[in-house]
């Protein structure tokens, strides 16, 4: 099943592979907003440690424990896989039957609630109190918000969202190979 989905959705983002290249290569804008938007994370992850908060969502412990089964199994699963899945189905399905035109606003706020409500509750895993709580739905709008943000200016090229979740994840991937006791991002 995992496979047939994956040739559907390389066949959507085939389509877009031009303009793909073209966004980044004319667009500084993306790489800057970014780094800025990490940093930002960063930050707020710093701030809730210094409060003895714990910034991390229940379902990054999960994948801890996958990487430490398979480094090469997170990887793949991770920065490859579920960006594109979640990509697929929380952006481009959701925005291309809601409506993601420049003379639909309703269209584009309805797909955007959706694809907010959708993703964070994809990735919930029930938090154990309302700080956690707090914290794991702020995290999960706020990324969920940057990548339909991303999708909008991409001029709905999936594959800019795709890109950047991965590259998200991939920070995710480098930093538990570097300091696994402590995740940043």
């Amino acid at each position: 099943m995992y496979f047939s989905v994956f040739l559907i959705i390389c066949y959507v983002v085939k389509k877009e592979r031009k303009q793909f290249w073209q966004i980044l290569k004319s667009n500084q804008f993306f790489w800057k907003q970014t780094i800025m938007a990490i940093l930002l994370h960063i930050i707020l992850r710093l701030i809730l440690v210094s409060f003895s908060i714990d910034p991390i969502a229940k379902n990054t412990y999960g994948l801890i424990e996958e990487f430490k089964t398979s480094k090469i199994k997170f990887l793949a699963g991770a920065c490859i896989t579920a960006p594109f899945l979640e990509e697929f189905v929380f952006r481009y399905l959701i925005f291309e039957v809601f409506g993601k035109g420049k003379n639909n606003m309703l269209g584009f706020l309805l797909s955007s609630l959706i694809s907010l409500v959708t993703f964070t509750f994809h990735h919930y895993q029930g938090e154990n109190n309302i700080i956690e709580l707090t914290v794991f739905i702020c995290q999960y709008l706020a990324a969920t918000l940057w990548f339909i943000y991303l999708y909008r200016k991409s001029q709905w090229t999936l594959a800019i969202p795709i890109l950047f979740h991965s590259l998200t994840n991939l920070f995710v991937f480098i930093n538990l190979l570097v300091k696994p006791d402590f995740i940043v991002l």
